[in-house]
């Protein structure tokens, strides 16, 4: 059972935060991690029911999740968040293939027809 840590909003970089202090012992999550991101959420999203719909999925964890506002939208928001895979899972090469590609990306469906496009994030 996630025990969620209340939200932290930080008013220096505009972003709210969601983190599970807890390490994820188990083998098949070691070493595994990558930062990815979806770029355009309906602002109304809560980070809890994104981390619950993406550890769901059952090819890994959400260890750590972040909110940041778009400077032109304000009913809109990009999500950051590092995700350990689950390396045992079937799916795990050919997902972290599609990734990996140039403009490679996910759909991941939350709420049939509505998906989110998860890329790898791009650091600046």
């Amino acid at each position: 059972m996630l025990v969620e840590t209340p939200r932290a909003f930080n008013f220096n970089t505009q972003h709210q935060e969601i983190w599970d202090p807890r390490p994820y012992q188990k083998k098949q999550y070691q070493k595994s991690t990558i930062d990815l991101c979806i770029p355009r959420v309906d602002a109304g999203t809560s980070l809890s029911f994104i981390k619950e719909k993406l550890n769901s999925l059952n090819i890994g964890y959400v260890q750590r999740i972040y909110e940041t506002p778009l400077r032109n939208d304000t009913t809109q928001k990009r999500i950051l968040f590092k995700f350990c895979w689950n390396t045992k899972s079937s799916s795990y090469i050919q997902l972290k293939e599609l990734l990996s590609k140039p403009d490679g990306s996910l759909k991941v469906v939350y709420d049939m027809p509505w998906y989110w496009k998860i890329t790898i994030t791009q650091h600046r």
